[in-house]
């Protein structure tokens, strides 16, 4: 019998304290400083729909992993920080979305936190690749409760920015660039359409570089209308 939404909460949050101790444990808690996130929202496994961004941004000082839910979705703050900003945007910027998004999970394809890119790839590296290898367990864990609980044959994900795509094809075991079935612009404002199995994962803009709102309507009205909204 498939556990609910609420007992799969508390599976995956059990397991990022468990590897968050690891790390600590194998490589010392001030390597971890900066703390992290598991999720960003207030639904977790409630719909076939999930939002990953790539990791938690800022400079925050705890070495603690919070994995507790918010109290609203990031894409309903007044937060003044860009990605969270320009998030709203692109979430309110075509009919349907919004109400489509509202349900989904909110989590990161990596939930420790760094202040880029590069210094992600930089605490790999010192972890010895161990830092992939427990956001790929997490992953992992994540979309086998969308599965379960799925309300229709697709798993679907939005993934912002390029690199969030990269990193869950490098997880999940597949070739984003032969799975692609839709793609436009570059750099920025990039989006992709890439399905895989069961996954429909739509590639959407880094919001914290993503600040014309013309640009983010537009990609948010394509999404829209693939959804069917």
């Amino acid at each position: 019998m498939a556990k609910g939404a609420g007992e799969n909460l508390i599976e995956i949050q059990q397991l990022a304290r468990e590897l968050h101790e690891k790390l600590k444990h194998e490589f010392g808690k001030e390597l971890f400083q900066m703390s992290g996130n598991l999720l960003l929202g207030n639904c977790y496994g409630k719909s076939n729909r999930i939002f990953l961004g790539l990791n938690p941004g800022g400079s925050e000082n705890d070495s603690e992993l919070c994995v507790a839910l918010e109290g609203k979705n990031f894409w309903d703050s007044d937060s003044l920080w860009p990605y969270w900003k320009n998030c709203k945007t692109f979430v309110n910027g075509a009919n349907g979305l919004h109400e489509w998004m509202t349900p989904a999970t909110a989590a990161f394809c990596c939930p420790w936190r760094t202040r880029n890119k590069g210094d992600l790839d930089a605490l790999n590296e010192r972890t010895g690749g161990k830092l992939f290898e427990y956001c790929k367990c997490l992953m992992g864990m994540l979309v086998e409760h969308h599965r379960a609980h799925s309300s229709s044959p697709a798993l679907t994900v939005v993934a912002a920015g390029r690199e969030s795509l990269y990193l869950m094809a490098r997880f999940m075991g597949f070739e984003w660039s032969k799975r692609q079935t839709y793609h436009v612009g570059s750099h920025t404002y990039q989006w992709a359409k890439v399905e895989h199995n069961d996954l429909l994962i739509y590639q959407v803009p880094h919001f914290s570089r993503a600040n014309s709102c013309k640009r983010l309507t537009d990609c948010a009205e394509w999404l829209a209308s693939d959804l069917g909204l």
